[in-house]
């Protein structure tokens, strides 16, 4: 889940790394020497971490395809959730950690603030952001006037509602802006009546009361040239083990397809993986597959990257510059996809 406040990251970056260092002693990831603990030529097990700094269900499919991988090929991969994204990308960018998502923002901050030794290589999840309004709110014309709930003048939710907006409706339109941090929080909101449109996170409208309010935008399907959660590495340890990555995307794909085809298995594993959500599970899986949350193809073009780059930039997270060819690598997916086949 991205509700975090886009904000240039360079120093929190730096000081972070002194936490990764203690919290990645325990870990049993890549050693400070490079040599990965039981690495192929040894013919030993080859040890990888994935970072996880969100609170999102897409935990469930990064840890079923952890499972599956390890099973298949022998691997030994350790989930880590942290709460910050910072700590998460520095972890990655410092070699204590090998795989993140979820944090795209934050990496590509860290990759241009700091040249850190991060590339991304695949979506796991789609856009997860939804622009719900009270009934009688039906489109642009409507809005104008009436109180708009966002995260904040910097936030993800923030630059995608503009983006849509700037897309959609003519400048003359005045929506008064709001901002409500926190989604739930804004959803209370509107149902109170604090408020006439808001962004919201998906899983949040299950909440919304019938016929009172709807969706008038779905940015999974409004955006989808914007990626959120897209999944990334350390450089040394794609250079050393790029089976580990291709073979990665391969069950991700494989579990998002899965579920895709069926919301019941979706919904047991959102149980499995995350039993916090056990009693909606069955809710926010069908919800997913309707809105096409999980990514059956791992996405990533060289396009909707930039145009995930350019967001931010508009935002202020990012300085002009930065290209999507020099922070992204398809090479893993494609590998990935030659082998499962296009979705």
């Amino acid at each position: 889940m991205m509700g975090n406040v886009l904000r240039p990251r360079g120093s929190v970056l730096v000081a972070a790394l002194s936490v990764i260092a203690l919290a990645a002693s325990a870990c049993g990831s890549s050693s400070d020497d490079g040599a990965t603990p039981g690495s192929s030529a040894g013919g030993e097990k080859i040890s990888y971490t994935f970072v996880y700094p969100s609170a999102g269900t897409g935990e469930a499919v990064v840890r079923q395809a952890m499972k599956n991988v390890d099973a298949k090929y022998g691997y030994s991969g350790e989930f880590i959730d942290v709460a910050e994204s910072e700590i998460g990308v520095s972890g990655v960018a410092s070699g204590k950690f090998d795989f993140v998502t979820g944090v795209a923002s934050t990496v590509m901050a860290a990759q241009q603030s700091q040249n850190a030794p991060i590339t991304f290589i695949a979506q796991i999840t789609k856009n997860d952001w939804t622009l719900a309004a009270k009934a009688g709110v039906n489109g642009c014309a409507d809005m104008n006037g009436k109180r708009m709930g966002l995260h904040s003048p910097g936030g993800v939710s923030t630059a995608l509602y503009k983006a849509w907006f700037d897309k959609n409706c003519d400048a003359s339109v005045k929506p008064k802006t709001l901002y409500v941090p926190g989604s739930p929080n804004r959803l209370q909101g509107l149902i109170a009546n604090q408020l006439d449109i808001t962004m919201l996170q998906a899983e949040d409208t299950l909440d919304l009361p019938e016929g009172k309010f709807h969706l008038m935008a779905n940015f999974a399907k409004d955006l989808p040239e914007i990626e959120t959660s897209t999944m990334a590495a350390n450089d040394d340890f794609l250079k050393k083990h790029p089976e580990v990555a291709v073979h990665l995307i391969e069950e991700i794909l494989k579990v998002n397809r899965a579920n895709l085809k069926d919301a019941s298995a979706w919904a047991k594993l959102i149980t499995e993986h995350k039993p916090e959500l056990a009693k909606d599970a069955e809710r926010i899986a069908k919800l997913h597959v309707e809105t096409g949350y999980l990514d059956g193809t791992g996405s990533m073009s060289y396009e909707d990257m930039q145009a995930t780059i350019d967001l931010y930039l508009q935002a202020g997270a990012l300085k002009a510059g930065l290209k999507a060819q020099e922070i992204a690598d398809r090479q893993y997916l494609e590998k990935a996809l030659a082998s499962v086949g296009s979705a």
